[in-house]
């Protein structure tokens, strides 16, 4: 009679590697896919913020003569922020994606992103980009290939 000889049953060492480099593969692609997707997201969070408040401060424009540097006198529905520091200068609103300063003739928004300006009296609103990686970002959400402006400092202005 010959013993059976137990087997234990499982992965091998082979098997197991195999596994984790496949994932690591598919995170390593869909990371940077993720993290632009966030990026588009509060981008497009403080685009919807900055046409907002060119719309109220229009308003307020019409109705005093001069835009104003509190966000609060202007009739604006929007999530409160996390913070408020009111300055001389203007008004810095600041959120969990970023913050927004509004100033008497222009509200600026910095985040992970690149920058987002608007001019109140022009409409004008910019996509500022400080980098390579900005600047194909800004190309993708305004849908232009080439900036408008090229500053000295390197920053390149795209207008929506």
């Amino acid at each position: 009679m010959q013993k059976e000889k137990s087997r234990i049953k499982g992965f091998t060492l082979i098997e197991l590697l195999v596994v984790v480099l496949i994932i690591g593969i598919l995170a390593s692609v869909a990371l940077p896919q993720y993290q632009m997707a966030v990026k588009r997201s509060r981008y497009r969070q403080a685009l919807l913020l900055v046409d907002a408040v060119k719309k109220a401060q229009t308003i307020y424009f019409l109705a005093n003569g001069s835009y104003t540097t509190d966000y609060e006198a202007l009739d604006i529905d929007f999530p409160p922020p996390d913070r408020v520091n009111i300055t001389s200068g203007g008004t810095t609103l600041r959120f969990s994606w970023g913050y927004c300063s509004l100033t008497a003739n222009y509200m600026i928004c910095l985040g992970d992103w690149p920058t987002l300006s608007m001019w109140y009296a022009t409409g004008e609103r910019r996509c500022i980009a400080g980098s390579a990686k900005d600047d194909k970002f800004c190309q993708i959400e305004t849908g232009k290939s080439t900036p408008d402006v090229v500053a000295s400092d390197g920053r390149r202005y795209i207008y929506p």
